[in-house]
């Protein structure tokens, strides 16, 4: 039997069903456990049926978190960190699945972004439902790195990869600098190219692929535009 506190995410989307929020347009009232949920409900953002969640890590020992952020902060001169670039499904994933199978091995993540924990999914359709960019984020950044026990590099860009002496450069806000590797997953996702005609240069094309890109789209436009 779940725990009322067990949060469960979907394999198909990445949304998290959080037990305490439950999901009250789905019939689900807040503080629902997990077994309580009927097996025909479904995922409120691509559909997918109850067979297609799994719980989220387990969370670990303030020990474990501890010993883990540290080493993954260059504070163990033993071993390197797992180093995942992309914070998004396929990163965060990776890193839940890793910190299940070793509780204190080092995992960093890189993301150019907030690393905020949402469902991109649910872009498609924000604006339609008067989503507000923080409406859908489900967890901070912080807040997962404490969960978990790995260190989330935020607002960070990987430049270049030394693969012969296992080193990522990155830039961020405080300059250049590089980071030492174990392991290197590139889960970086796909962007959309705008398809150049003439005159495109010209014309203020706005890409909606990331939370980032929506909060900057929803600042250019009001309510009720299309």
């Amino acid at each position: 039997m779940a725990p009322i506190g067990q949060s469960y995410i979907c394999i198909a989307c990445g949304w998290v069903y959080d037990p305490e929020q439950g999901d009250p347009d789905g019939g689900i009232a807040p503080g629902t456990a997990w077994e309580d949920i009927p097996e025909e409900w479904i995922c409120p953002v691509c559909g997918a049926g109850k067979d297609d969640f799994e719980p989220m890590a387990s969370l670990q020992t303030a020990a474990h978190a501890a010993t883990a952020v540290e080493a993954a902060a260059g504070g163990s001169a033993e071993q390197s960190p797992v180093v995942v670039v992309g914070s998004g499904l396929a990163g965060y994933s990776l890193a839940r699945e890793i910190r299940q199978l070793d509780a204190s091995l080092p995992i960093t993540v890189i993301t150019s972004d907030g690393g905020e924990v949402y469902t991109k999914p649910m872009l498609s359709n924000a604006f339609a439902r008067h989503h507000e960019p923080d409406d859908m984020v489900q967890m901070r950044a912080a807040e997962l790195s404490e969960k978990l026990g790995i260190e989330i590099r935020t607002r960070t860009l990987a430049t270049e990869i030394d693969r012969a002496n296992s080193i990522l450069k990155l830039r961020s806000g405080s300059g250049d600098e590089e980071l030492r590797y174990d392991r290197l997953v590139l889960a970086l996702g796909a962007d959309p190219r705008v398809f150049p005609v003439e005159g495109s240069e010209h014309v203020d094309i706005s890409t909606v692929n990331d939370l980032d890109d929506y909060r900057n789209w929803r600042e250019k436009i009001s309510q009720g535009d299309r």
